[in-house]
């Protein structure tokens, strides 16, 4: 019984990560339709633009809503290919996250909400990513 009820909740555990990529894929698509539209108006107010716009805004001068894209399709593919590199891809993830987080916080004192969201929803996939194993079966259960 033990087994089954490992199997059911690993199942629920990938079921979330999963949906969690898929709506970072969403977030990272309406900020960049947001930084393509010709108004560039933020739902959350001007402190997104004065974030995206900021000298932080792109790496090497690809914006972050590209990187973001390319990066949670791979983090979904390697999902499904190969867990370890997945939860290697979710920690760089995490780390990135958490810089561009302290850059907002303290050194552009401006905060993206919508880039928040795309934060936060990364760390959720990172701490997530620690309780998920690929076969969650026990080596010496008993049934």
């Amino acid at each position: 019984m033990f087994v089954i009820n490992c199997m059911v909740k690993n199942k629920i555990l990938a079921a979330i990560i999963i949906m969690l990529i898929i709506i970072e894929l969403i977030l990272c698509s309406y900020i960049l339709y947001k930084e393509l539209s010709p108004n560039k108006t933020c739902s959350s107010g001007e402190s997104c633009n004065d974030v995206q716009e900021s000298v932080y805004g792109n790496v090497i001068g690809i914006k972050w809503p590209y990187i973001g894209l390319v990066s949670f399709a791979i983090l979904l593919i390697f999902f499904f290919a190969n867990i370890k590199l997945f939860k290697i891809a979710a920690v760089i993830g995490g780390c990135i996250s958490l810089y561009l987080v302290f850059i907002q916080l303290f050194i552009i004192k401006e905060i993206c909400i919508n880039c928040m969201e795309v934060h936060i929803v990364m760390f959720l996939i990172l701490i997530l990513s620690f309780f998920y194993k690929k076969n969650n079966v026990p080596p010496h259960s008993k049934e």
